[in-house]
């Protein structure tokens, strides 16, 4: 079993944060939850426990099973959380984060739900970029899956879609090209393999001259 008596301890005395849950209530399509709760949730699993781990707690939490991550969480905190996408939204957060930059605050939510799920975004304001976390819970109210989308402004989505645009094109070019190459090949082929039978067969006639 992995120990993560540090990373224990930072989960236990951050747990205060879930005692700070009001009482309101929202209902959709038969499923009822408390958006106060389940914003306690994903502020506990974004501010106080995402933005707060080291690399080396990361690295910890990566090498346990998540069984074991499940279990943490369950007793210790009182989250459900499915552990193989706690790690998930975990690497997706790291790799928001590079570009992103340090968590300035997390600002509005939205909350939408069926008969199964209930689906939670939060805006993200980061210190040079923003995002978007998007956390699924299932009818029993378990974390099943954790994402960090960064957000991108309309002049940047352009440019990103000339760049392909242009690195698609280019691809294309460059394949035509060298098919073209190869069909001018096809026409020497011919040209070298006659010369090369002539000066086989000149060979063999010089040889035959030389043993009469």
């Amino acid at each position: 079993m992995l120990t993560m008596k540090k990373i224990l301890t930072i989960i236990c005395t951050l747990t205060c944060v879930l005692a700070l849950t009001a009482c309101g209530a929202s209902k959709e399509e038969n499923l009822t939850y408390t958006e106060s709760d389940l914003q306690s949730r994903v502020d506990f699993m974004v501010n106080s426990v995402y933005n707060t781990f080291t690399d080396e707690q990361t690295a910890q939490f990566k090498e346990a099973e998540p069984e074991e991550i499940e279990t943490l969480f369950s007793d210790q905190v009182g989250i459900a959380v499915d552990g193989e996408a706690f790690i998930a939204g975990l690497d997706s957060w790291n790799m928001a984060k590079e570009d992103m930059g340090d968590l300035v605050q997390i600002g509005n939510y939205t909350f939408s739900s069926d008969n199964d799920a209930i689906l939670v975004k939060a805006d993200l304001t980061g210190a040079k970029r923003n995002a978007v976390m998007t956390v699924n819970f299932d009818k029993n109210f378990k974390i099943t899956s954790l994402s960090a989308d960064l957000q991108y402004s309309f002049a940047e989505k352009m440019e990103k879609a000339a760049l392909n645009t242009v690195l698609g094109m280019g691809t294309v070019f460059v394949i035509l090209i060298l098919i073209s190459f190869i069909i001018s090949a096809f026409k020497i082929i011919p040209v070298l393999q006659e010369k090369f039978e002539k000066k086989s067969r000149q060979e063999i006639k010089e040889e035959a001259t030389e043993n009469a």
